[in-house]
């Protein structure tokens, strides 16, 4: 804990000083080798303020004799005085403590040392990520990559992707390497770029993608179906092809004979990112099936497939 203290004239104004004696190891005042950072310029001293004489029983405050500067230290409960050290980058100092009771200890030289702190080591960013592939698609282009080479000083956090030309972007939190971007126009050539950032900064963006144009997506569905055994028992097992639709939900409508209108199954398989998807129903009566994609007016031809 730091002691407040205020530096005074090197005059002792109107202070009655009494007889001089010295307050040395034994009685407890530790003054030992004091620390001085060049940038700094502060020394710490230690004390035992048990052992300082008491202005009248009570008072613990007391006068430093710091070489030329004077310091009063007007709160003596903590144990530690912070003082400025002379220009220089070591030397020694002549300290001496005079209580505010008057009694002052002989002046003695301490030494001090001066530190100065290492230069923090250069901070490096990261390296520019490698390996930028482009999937686009109707206004919109998914973009992966692959880490950089080197991460620099500290662990990458962030990716971001950016188009050219319009400047749009999309971030991504590691371990994630890849992301999408929407609102592009069909028909413009683009290309993208990638950077990373870690503690350093952001790093280098990579060299652009390979061209890549967004365009509408010709979707289609395409199914078959087989009859067999469900959890055994007669059921439809219906299997569908697609171009366009990976990743989305299709839904298949049904009836069977004797209704009118085709009712909209519950189950909704998603199309896998090879296009395909299965479904399947237990029943062994006559069915009519087609599939619809749930986000997208695009169907299929209408399979019939006969009673078990």
């Amino acid at each position: 804990m730091r002691v407040r203290c205020s530096q005074i004239g090197q005059h002792r104004g109107g202070a009655q000083v009494g007889s001089r004696r010295r307050i040395g190891n034994e009685n407890g005042i530790g003054l030992g080798q004091l620390l001085a950072h060049r940038t700094r310029s502060q020394a710490q001293l230690y004390y035992d303020r048990g052992r300082i004489p008491a202005d009248g029983g009570q008072s613990h405050d007391f006068a430093l004799a710091w070489g030329q500067s004077r310091y009063r230290v007007v709160d003596s409960r903590a144990a530690q005085i912070v003082a400025t050290t002379p220009a220089g980058t070591a030397g020694a100092v002549t300290v001496a403590v005079t209580t505010s009771g008057g009694t002052a200890t002989s002046p003695a030289a301490f030494t001090y040392t001066s530190s100065t702190p290492p230069d923090p080591p250069p901070a490096f960013p990261p390296g520019a990520p490698i390996q930028v592939i482009t999937e686009s698609g109707d206004g919109r282009v998914t973009v992966s990559w692959a880490a950089p080479a080197s991460t620099g000083s500290f662990p990458i956090s962030t990716y971001q992707a950016v188009v050219s030309p319009g400047g749009q972007s999309c971030l991504v939190s590691v371990p994630a390497l890849t992301c999408t971007m929407t609102g592009l126009t069909n028909g413009t050539a683009y290309t993208v770029a990638v950077r990373a950032l870690s503690g350093a900064g952001w790093g280098a963006l990579s060299p652009s993608s390979t061209p890549f144009t967004p365009a509408p997506v010709d979707t289609s569905i395409l199914i078959t179906g087989t009859r067999g055994d469900i959890r055994g028992r007669p059921g439809v097992i219906v299997t569908g092809t697609s171009t366009g639709l990976a990743g989305q939900q299709v839904a298949p409508w049904v009836k069977f004979p004797g209704q009118t209108s085709y009712t909209q199954g519950v189950v909704r398989p998603t199309v896998t990112a090879e296009g395909d998807f299965t479904w399947q129903r237990r029943t062994g009566k006559k069915i009519y099936v087609y599939f619809r994609g749930v986000d997208t007016d695009v169907r299929s031809q209408r399979i019939i497939m006969p009673k078990h």
